[in-house]
């Protein structure tokens, strides 16, 4: 049961994250918000060890277990922040700067395709690249919990 309530959580971050919050701050500004993830996900991986001790000793779940589920949760908010860092810089800036370096240098080609095509069509191509990480990153989180 909380392994379904995590992933649904999980979820909902990541769709945030690669779909609403690029709307709502700055590249700068989500970089930081990854890399504070990033940072706090590795703090977790110190704690695991520690908050399965202290749940196995407070309730009946055996610590193996915990630890386990606890590594899991690392895990996931390591992809979550790792991915999004990722689509942030990678994504958003090859896009970018294949169509800002066209139009500052190469003026010429500006207009043929397939420069032409990403030019125009280069919000659709993010939110299909976001999909494609989101779909990823949901099948990634529901092998870790489930399996």
């Amino acid at each position: 049961m909380i392994n379904i309530i995590v992933y649904i959580l999980v979820l909902a971050i990541n769709a945030f994250l690669l779909f609403r919050a690029p709307k709502r701050y700055t590249r700068k500004k989500l970089l930081i918000i990854n890399g504070i993830g990033i940072g706090a996900s590795m703090l977790l991986l110190f704690l695991c060890s520690l908050m399965a001790l202290g749940i196995s000793k407070m309730t009946s779940i055996d610590e193996e277990a915990a630890q386990q589920f606890f590594f899991g949760v690392f895990e996931i908010l390591f992809i979550l922040f790792v991915l999004n860092f990722f689509v942030v810089l990678a994504v958003d800036g090859v896009i970018n700067l294949l169509t800002r370096f066209q139009g500052d240098y190469d003026k010429n080609t500006l207009y043929q395709q397939p420069v032409r095509f990403i030019d125009r069509n280069k919000g659709v191509i993010k939110i299909i690249a976001r999909i494609i990480f989101f779909l990823s990153a949901a099948r990634i989180f529901y092998q870790i919990l489930f399996d």
